[in-house]
């Protein structure tokens, strides 16, 4: 009798698992972004969670591949032709490859800015592809905040987001979720730094920071389509890091 007791017992402790329903906006369906996020749906889809990756019409072909054939895909279309996506992606891989992207990004802000923009409301003017998101009730989107329509992506459709970064720490771009930074031991901007800089260190990476400002632009450039869209969450994280960001440096450099 004493077994069957803590038997039943046991089972009512029991519960059955669940497979939660993940989305993915990791990139536009091209690079180490997209790629190392696409690793971890399959290990999540292993588990019996079920996942949906968002990619752009520029890379539309993932869909087809047989390493990604068990995966969901939703895709949104450009306002403008694949092939100029695809150029900009090329143009930037390259840049990586000549040592000269981070020039590149910083004399092309605005313009990528742009893009970024574009880019996203092309996404939500796709009316029946927000409806299916919201239909599909996802707990969790798994996104890459390099992105900041990844970011009002997560809040439109799901109940909750885990940020995933395929490179090293960018810390400019957390930052803009109002994560908290140091800038006497936090590296800024992929600058090679390591958490114990040198008094000389600890001043460049200021100068990087300041530089980095163009991303808070960036996310600032994406508030008038978070509010057309009914997104009134605070996304973007408060600015009074930047703003103060100077005397910051300043104040950390010395110790």
């Amino acid at each position: 009798m004493a077994v069957f007791t803590f038997t039943v017992l046991l089972l009512g402790f029991l519960q059955v698992p669940r497979g939660s329903n993940v989305l993915i906006f990791s990139g536009y369906g091209e690079g180490s972004h997209f790629m190392s996020a696409a690793l971890v749906g399959k290990e999540l889809m292993r588990r019996d969670h079920n996942i949906t990756a968002l990619i752009s019409n520029a890379y539309e072909y993932r869909a087809n591949e047989t390493k990604y054939i068990d995966l969901k895909f939703e895709i949104f279309k450009h306002n403008v032709p694949p092939e100029e996506v695809r150029v900009r992606h090329e143009r930037f891989t390259e840049s990586i490859f000549r040592g000269t992207w981070l020039r590149d990004i910083l004399l092309n802000a605005t313009t990528i800015m742009n893009w970024f923009i574009d880019d996203c409301q092309a996404l939500f003017d796709d009316k029946p592809l927000l409806q299916r998101l919201l239909e599909a009730k996802f707990d969790v989107a798994f996104i890459d905040p390099l992105w900041p329509c990844s970011l009002l992506v997560a809040e439109y459709s799901a109940k909750r987001h885990v940020s995933f970064m395929a490179t090293t720490w960018m810390n400019n771009v957390p930052s803009v979720n109002g994560n908290p930074s140091n800038a006497a031991f936090v590296p800024e901007g992929n600058n090679g730094f390591t958490n114990h800089m040198t008094l000389i260190q600890r001043a460049l990476n200021c100068i990087m920071g300041m530089v980095n400002k163009w991303t808070l632009k960036m996310s600032d450039s994406h508030t008038a389509l978070q509010h057309a869209n009914g997104i009134y969450a605070q996304i973007f994280g408060p600015r009074s890091f930047t703003r103060g960001h100077n005397l910051f440096c300043l104040t950390w450099i010395s110790l």
